[in-house]
């Protein structure tokens, strides 16, 4: 008797055990569910790294004036079409993208957020082409970091317009060897940006009190 007793006893409390236990792993899921989860952008399917064979970053030359191609606002990517054959000509470097740096860049382009002002200017030293299996060029991605200009093809849509990130982008040029040896990556921030025209404005207003005021 006093043995089925014990026997009871133990059951009891080894089921209380599991089901607190139980309990803790089950509020434990809870918790880790309820961690705000980095949003990843939205990558359209027809951008996908996969789609192509071959994914390669160039920095590139802008011809001088009365060299082919020459132009008040030059480009490789025009009228729907990217010029290969002047990259060629002007390219001074190249590197092809691992998996895992063609991530880095749709990244960066499909970042969204708070898009950049628009400056009119476009001075592009990289782009970045995406080859099929037949080893022609199918998609372009073409960085002006002067500007914050980025022109691709095709065209993207319009909500995407700006939101790019070009620090990412910057640092990714830097880690395939295509960033000017001449540039700081490290200080490199988008220059056109709401600070940048808002310290500009301050600056001006100082200079003008200054002449008002030696």
């Amino acid at each position: 008797m006093k043995v089925g007793l014990i026997i009871s006893i133990i059951a009891m409390t080894l089921g209380s055990c599991v089901t607190r236990q139980d309990g803790a792993i089950n509020q434990d899921v809870e918790k880790v569910r309820a961690l705000p989860v980095e949003e990843l952008p939205r990558i359209p399917a027809d951008w996908n790294a996969e789609n192509f064979s071959a994914i390669i970053g160039y920095r590139f030359r802008i011809p001088d004036v009365g060299e082919e191609g020459s132009s008040d606002v030059f480009t490789l990517c025009r009228d729907g079409e990217i010029n290969t054959r002047l990259l060629e000509k002007y390219q001074e470097e190249k590197s092809d993208l691992s998996p895992g740096q063609s991530n880095s860049l749709l990244s960066a382009i499909f970042s969204g957020g708070e898009a950049l002002p628009h400056v009119a200017c476009y001075v592009p030293h990289h782009i970045f082409i995406f080859y099929g299996a037949d080893g022609e060029a199918k998609r372009a991605i073409e960085v002006c970091f002067e500007c914050n200009g980025v022109q691709t093809i095709p065209t993207l849509a319009e909500s995407q317009w700006r939101k790019h990130d070009l620090k990412k982008l910057a640092l990714l040029c830097f880690d395939l060897g295509i960033w000017p040896l001449d540039k700081n990556v490290k200080q490199y921030v988008p220059v056109f940006t709401e600070e940048y025209f808002e310290r500009k404005s301050i600056e001006s207003k100082g200079e003008q009190a200054g002449a008002c005021n030696p």
